[in-house]
């Protein structure tokens, strides 16, 4: 089981997630509905300031959302290419780790799916991700 690749798709009552296995390794994992966007987790890291991140918002909205918020933050000069990447891998991380925290719930595998042509994709060992996160359960440092 180790080397599956595809979906797994985690249920709760007030969310869902998916988490995208090539390989056995994770590549991609989102939540369905995220409270936090990846320009508030910049903000967050100080990656970027809160003036900077509506800036982008403004342009976001000026192109109807044909541009992704980091690629209006990299082409700003407000980031670089290789911190964005960085900070949306850690982002994913994240998701495991607020799933991790889900104290009921339901999954189901679907072999061989994929996610849609992401940008930035994780190669992380899933029982590392475990581990940090009920690290991070028992520590109360939460996702």
């Amino acid at each position: 089981m180790s080397s599956l690749s595809g979906e797994l798709k985690f249920f709760a009552p007030t969310n869902s997630a998916s988490f995208f296995f090539k390989e056995g390794k994770l590549i991609y994992a989102k939540l369905d509905h995220r409270s936090k966007k990846i320009g508030q987790f910049l903000v967050e890291r100080g990656e970027i300031d809160k003036v900077r991140l509506n800036n982008a918002i403004d342009m976001f909205h000026k192109n109807r959302g044909k541009k992704r918020i980091g690629e209006i933050l990299v082409e700003l000069g407000h980031i670089d290419r290789e911190t964005l990447k960085e900070a949306i891998q850690d982002y994913m991380r994240t998701v495991v780790y607020e799933v991790l925290n889900w104290r009921i719930g339901s999954f189901i595998f679907f072999n061989n799916a994929s996610p849609q042509p992401e940008d930035v994709l994780l190669n992380d060992r899933v029982d590392y991700l475990v581990l940090e996160g009920l690290s991070r359960i028992e520590d109360g440092r939460g996702w």
